[in-house]
């Protein structure tokens, strides 16, 4: 089942370089600005439409739903797609990830997080972070500085929109108990609360001052 769904969305990437008819282009250019937003609603149409195909097939939506950014994302690799790219980032940043995020939160298991074990494991997690994804800002020591490293492990160590979806995809497989699970995602809300502000307070700078470049580490969910 896995190698036939692998196969449907390589056909469709595959579609999707070369299958660019110039009638069918230049009708999406001209309903970009207008409310017929046919290339956009396309792109939700094939989103919606490989993520119930995975679930049918017996995985998660989850992987539906990369499967159809990556076909989405290779047919507007031009510069003449940016004005869809920009609503489909639009629709899935200002929409779809806040009702996602909210939906989890109603979910969430509050009562074990702040549990002694909860906890315990909260910061056990969140250790792991800074090691695991945090500790290879030491590959950059010599160019950045001892000061920029570690505020650069700080910001690679913030996670939380993949950690929801793990543990999302987890417990509903069993594979997590409920209590680990809201200890991950403790962790994860704990280090979008406090390793972007020492991140910046480590490379001596105040959020209202830093570039906007500076927190390009972090994508905009996580912030």
């Amino acid at each position: 089942m896995l190698v036939g769904f692998g196969l449907v969305v390589f056909l469709a990437a595959t579609a999707a370089l070369r299958a660019r008819p110039p009638g069918v282009v230049r009708v999406l250019q001209e309903t970009v600005h207008t409310t017929g937003q046919t290339a956009v609603r396309i792109a939700i149409f094939v989103l919606a439409a490989l993520a119930l195909l995975a679930r049918d097939v017996g995985f998660d939506f989850v992987l539906g739903a990369l499967a159809a950014g990556l076909v989405v994302g290779l047919a507007l690799d031009t510069p003449e797609a940016e004005p869809v790219r920009m609503r489909l980032e639009g629709i899935g940043f200002g929409f779809l990830i806040p009702v996602y995020f909210v939906t989890t939160g109603m979910n969430f298991d509050l009562d074990s997080l702040l549990s002694a074990k909860g906890l315990g494991l909260a910061a056990l997690f969140l250790a792991l972070l800074l090691v695991v994804r945090g500790l290879s800002a030491v590959l950059w020591l010599r160019e950045l500085g001892a000061r920029q490293a570690l505020a650069l492990g700080l910001f690679a160590a913030t996670a939380l929109p993949l950690i929801v979806a793990i543990v999302d995809v987890a417990e509903d497989h069993g594979a997590i108990a409920t209590d680990t699970g809201a200890s991950l995602v403790g962790a994860g809300m704990i280090s979008v609360l406090t390793f972007p502000l020492l991140g910046l307070r480590v490379a001596g700078r105040r959020i209202e001052d830093a570039p906007a470049g500076d927190l390009e580490a972090v994508p905009p969910t996580e912030l």
